[in-house]
């Protein structure tokens, strides 16, 4: 997102999480295979996916917004 806000995204069995800098980590919930939104804010994050098929980085839609981020490993 920027050097000073990032976005993890972890799972945990079937569910997956989301924690923005300096934020407590959230459940995320599909919309579908590469779309997913939070129920405690409005905010939508989808996954976008590149010519191999890879997840290579995510756009988060939140507050009239819209922030890309790359994967980091």
């Amino acid at each position: 997102m920027t050097p000073e806000f990032k976005l993890e995204i972890s799972t945990d069995d079937t569910q997956i999480y989301v924690q923005a800098t300096g934020q407590p980590k959230f459940e995320i919930f599909p919309k579908s295979d590469t779309a997913f939104y939070l129920k405690v804010v409005a905010a939508e994050i989808v996954f976008n996916v590149n010519d191999e098929g890879k997840r290579d980085f995510l756009t988060l839609y939140q507050g009239g917004q819209e922030m890309q981020g790359t994967k980091l490993e």
